[in-house]
């Protein structure tokens, strides 16, 4: 599945990644200094989601993981989301690549898991508070902080809120 965003290209890649593709993200993570290559090798299989620019060259990726949420055998998908510095800070596009991650996930994979879970790793977010009607008008649920301090919110498939319905 492929989708433009602006001037961006969004590519839903969840367990189809070509050898290039994962090469691509690992190097895109090396190159950033977000993760050490051991750490990479193994990460590389959760990328959900590649994010290229208007040049074809690969900027963000996203990444889901499934594991238990709040309590034992309460499967969520965990989503996380790296985007090169040059090229940030386009809200609609990180919305975009939410949504397709969910709309796959709940089609293809609602019988592994809940629904999503995001920690608040965007520092500009986490300042605007738990009450944020960014956050909410999203279709969010804000849980507490994880185990780093940070915020959690989730979404789940047979409760969609948000952005979120009629996907």
């Amino acid at each position: 599945m492929r989708i433009r965003v602006r001037n961006s290209r969004v590519e839903y890649v969840y367990r189809q990644m070509t050898p290039a593709q994962q090469q691509s993200v690992i190097q895109l993570w090396l190159e950033g200094g977000v993760l050490d290559k051991a750490t990479a090798l193994s990460r590389v299989k959760e990328v959900s989601t590649l994010i290229y620019d208007q040049q074809e060259q690969l900027v963000g990726v996203s990444t889901i993981y499934a594991g238990d949420f709040t309590v034992p055998n309460n499967p969520y998908f965990f989503f996380r989301m790296y985007i090169k510095p040059t090229a940030r800070g386009s809200y609609p596009l990180m919305e975009k690549v939410t949504k397709v991650n969910y709309a796959n996930l709940k089609k293809y994979c609602a019988d592994q898991a809940h629904g999503l879970v995001i920690e608040l790793e965007n520092k500009k977010l986490d300042k605007l508070g738990t009450e944020t009607s960014y956050v909410h008008k999203r279709g969010y649920t804000y849980y507490g902080k994880s185990v780093r301090g940070l915020q959690l919110w989730y979404v789940r498939f047979d409760d969609p809120k948000g952005i979120y319905v009629g996907l």
